[in-house]
């Protein structure tokens, strides 16, 4: 090639290593490792300092042998494990062959998703982790966790689980600054819900609707809040009140800047002589001047529901039918 056609023209390997860094830190580390595993020594030495980022959630078992047996995980950042149906007994398959207290010390952040019984004995280890600032696990009992000490997580700052409705164990996490929590009502343990105090960060998923009434209640300590999420995935009967809201975020929670929810219940013939009563609690100038807070409530008359959520709507899904007739009340 003509040396004058060969300037206007780069190939990968003219690319600086800083270029190649820099993508690394927006890639999972699985899907970075396989798209330069056949490549020269150059990429093989970037792979194994810069990779730090390992989502095994989709993995196959021969990618998830392939980088354990050729690359260290000393250098890991953080670590994503799974026991969804295409990846079933992944975690203890990783931890038998590679201990927590051995392999990950250095770990910022890890997820262990859909965990089994098999896996509970993992939790045990977790004390070893001292730089851990991000943990996401589930589904666990809360009476089963309550058990293990994770009190030694002094960098713990983010925490995301799946579990029941008794949350006490949680405040042993006072220095917790993030909490996303996915409630499943699945035991007969006691309805405990207080919060850490000391949270700027709160989401709630309510998978079923029941003891949704003691929400409110529940973030009355929390006066460091500054973000609250709460989604309700099926209906309640439980018809929030915009007043009570207010009270309690207006004496416990002053900072509250951002207010996020979706709220359901039936829809009853007696609720719809309250529908504007409802929607004029939400109303008020705390909420549309001060705070700058709008909801909106939509009636799908066919399937006698109710939803009432705040905008603009962030959630991941929101239940609705092409069928029907539908009702709306903004604020």
């Amino acid at each position: 090639m003509n040396n004058n056609v060969r300037d206007e023209f780069s190939i990968i390997e003219d690319l600086p290593n800083e270029l190649f860094v820099g993508i690394f830190s927006y890639l999972n580390g699985v899907d970075t490792v396989f798209a330069f595993l056949s490549l020269n020594n150059r990429f093989q030495k970037l792979l194994r300092k810069y990779c730090k980022v390992f989502d095994f959630k989709s993995s196959s078992k021969l990618q998830f042998d392939t980088i354990f047996d050729q690359y260290s995980t000393k250098r890991w950042k953080s670590l994503q494990l799974s026991n969804d149906d295409q990846t079933s007994g992944q975690i203890e398959y990783c931890f038998q062959r590679y201990p927590l207290s051995v392999y990950f010390t250095q770990l910022e952040s890890l997820s262990l998703l859909k965990m089994k019984t098999s896996d509970l004995s993992i939790l045990s280890e977790l004390s070893f982790l001292t730089n851990l600032t991000s943990l996401k696990i589930g589904f666990i009992c809360g009476e089963i966790i309550s058990m293990y000490d994770l009190s030694d997580l002094k960098q713990l700052k983010r925490l995301v689980i799946t579990s029941c409705f008794n949350i006490r164990w949680t405040n042993k996490l006072s220095q917790l600054d993030t909490l996303e929590y996915v409630i499943m009502h699945c035991c007969l343990n006691l309805l405990v819900l207080t919060w850490p105090s000391r949270l700027k960060h709160l989401k709630i998923v309510l998978e079923s609707a029941e003891h949704n009434d003691l929400l409110p209640q529940s973030i009355s300590n929390l006066s460091e809040l500054t973000n609250l999420e709460i989604y309700q995935k099926e209906q309640g009967y439980t018809i929030p009140n915009g007043q009570q809201w207010e009270q309690i975020i207006s004496s416990s929670c002053p900072l509250l800047k951002n207010l996020k929810f979706v709220f359901q219940f039936p829809y009853q013939s007696y609720i719809s002589n309250q529908m504007k009563q409802i929607i004029a609690s939400f109303s008020t100038p705390f909420y549309i001047n001060e705070k700058k807070w709008f909801v909106r409530c939509d009636i799908w008359t066919r399937y006698r529901a109710v939803i009432l959520y705040t905008l603009p709507f962030t959630f991941n899904r929101l239940k609705c039918s092409l069928n029907g007739k539908m009702l709306t009340y903004p604020t």
